[in-house]
Parts: structure tokens; C-alpha cells; sequence
């Protein structure tokens, strides 16, 4: 996986899950996603969570979870996502994570790469303790949670073939 800093790449791709704080509710079938910005924390040379896109042409960036860690996007690129609850353990467990990451800030590295390993297993990260403990934490914590916690949460998956890439990979 390449992540340059000096380009601001994020791990997305054609694939790519994006997990946001929101409801299913608010949003459409389909949106438009551009990517805006990182939000400055990085580990080495890969960007973490957050990851800020404008949603069907919104001035304000919405920040979301990256869940897929298996290509590069660079900033300025677009494409289609149809808007999806969350439906499985893998998902909900990310859910988490991204709920730990927002109230915890200390925690954003390891649930990043926690989130990235639930969805591309073989993904380490610089603290693999850490990274355990917190999927060890997720899976234990989603038990404490309820379908409405999870209703609060939405994922994002590129429409195949949608990528706008404005760099290139």
C-alpha cells in the first residue's frame, strides 16, 4: 500500500468501504464523493482517520473511516458511493472503532489500522498490541451496543468504474 504525505494519498479504491457517524435516513441511495482532505495525524508514511470528503457538492467536509487499506486515491478525486447500513459483525465492530477514535483521539492510529486489519487481514501496523487490544475491545464492546448505536452509521462503497483519479495511482 502506498501513501505519500507529500501527496496526501488515502487508502480507498474501487472497493473501498468509508464509514461515517450519520444516518441511513439523511442520505440517498447514492451520493457523489469528492475527496477533500486528511486531518493531519499520519503514522510513518500512511494518512489516518479522519479523512474529509464533500458529499454530493457540500461546502462542508464530512469526515470519514477508511475500513479498506488495498489501493491508493489521491485528494481531488471523485467518484459515486451507494449509501448502505451497516449489516455485519466486521462492520459493526468498525463502527466502534470509529466511535473510539472520535472520543479517544489517542486511540485514532490504533483503531485506524484495527479497522483496516477487520477488512484486509495481514495489515500490521507500527503497534501491533495495540491493534489487537482494540480489536480485542470492538468485538467485545459491539455487545454493549444496540441496532439503534448501529443505525447511526453508514457505509459508503464506490460505485465500480465511478473514480474520477485527478493524479493517478
Amino acid at each position: 500500500m502506498k501513501k505519500y504525505l507529500a501527496t496526501a494519498l488515502a487508502a480507498l479504491s474501487s472497493i473501498c468501504l468509508l464509514l461515517a457517524f450519520g444516518s441511513l435516513q439523511a442520505h440517498a441511495g447514492t451520493v457523489s464523493l469528492y475527496f477533500v482532505s486528511v486531518g493531519g495525524q499520519s503514522v510513518g508514511e500512511y494518512s489516518l482517520y479522519p479523512y474529509y470528503f464533500s458529499i454530493d457538492g457540500s461546502a462542508t467536509a464530512t469526515p470519514l473511516m477508511c475500513i479498506s487499506f488495498t489501493q491508493d486515491i489521491n485528494l481531488g478525486d471523485s467518484w459515486t458511493a451507494a449509501v448502505q447500513s451497516i449489516t455485519g459483525n466486521a462492520e459493526e465492530e468498525a463502527a466502534w472503532l470509529l466511535n473510539d477514535a472520535n472520543f479517544h483521539p489517542g486511540n485514532i492510529a490504533d483503531d485506524q489500522f484495527a479497522a483496516w486489519e477487520l477488512f484486509d487481514p495481514g495489515v500490521t501496523g507500527p503497534d501491533q498490541t495495540g491493534i489487537n487490544a482494540q480489536l480485542a475491545a470492538a468485538a467485545s464492546g459491539i455487545s454493549n451496543w444496540t441496532l439503534a448505536d448501529f443505525a447511526n452509521y453508514v457505509l459508503y462503497i464506490p460505485v465500480p468504474g465511478s473514480v474520477s483519479q485527478s493524479f493517478g495511482d
